[in-house]
């Protein structure tokens, strides 16, 4: 196997020729990590706390979004069966609001799903079937910023993810 040469000083390495060996821990570190994150652990409420949440009846949202995140650092490393980044953009077209998805779409993706730290309004997230490489923003508005797109398979299954993207202004 050929070694890689340091970069000369002044440069970037290239991020795709990381060390392998440290890339192979840092996988093995992060798998580890999802491991203890998807075991079972039981669950102590604090006295006062209002205990009614049932785990067996929905995902715990904190570890369903922890889950999304690891996903999401398999695929920028490259790991087989991860899901992939995708370039996309933002266009204003008259009075829509569209993201343009720019790679292939994968074929299992069905739904998009289009998160915004929103206004004063809070948080808004968008749920838009797939049926083309364009999708219309009907809650997110052109001056709102998104903070993450996920392409999804129809079980909910993360099969690629863009980039955040500024807000339109016209």
């Amino acid at each position: 196997m050929p070694t890689k040469q340091p970069a000369p000083t002044g440069q970037k390495p290239d991020l795709n020729g990381m060390d392998p060996a440290l890339v192979d821990r840092l996988v093995r570190a992060l798998e580890s990590i999802a491991a203890a994150q998807g075991q079972q652990a039981p669950i102590v409420v604090p006295s006062g706390v209002d205990d009614s949440y049932d785990p067996g009846s929905r995902p715990d949202p904190v570890r369903t979004r922890a889950a999304r995140d690891y996903d999401v650092l398999r695929g920028l490393l490259g790991r087989t069966n991860a899901p992939r980044p995708l370039r996309m953009s933002r266009e204003s077209k008259g009075d829509d609001n569209v993201v343009i998805i720019e790679d292939p779409i994968p074929p299992s993706a069905r739904t998009a799903i289009v998160e915004s730290p929103g206004g004063a309004s809070g948080p808004l997230t968008e749920r838009i079937e797939l049926s083309g490489s364009s999708l219309l923003l009907d809650e997110i508005e052109a001056t709102m910023s998104i903070s993450r797109v996920e392409l999804v398979a129809c079980d909910d299954v993360l099969v690629a993810f863009g980039p955040s993207l500024a807000p339109i202004f016209s």
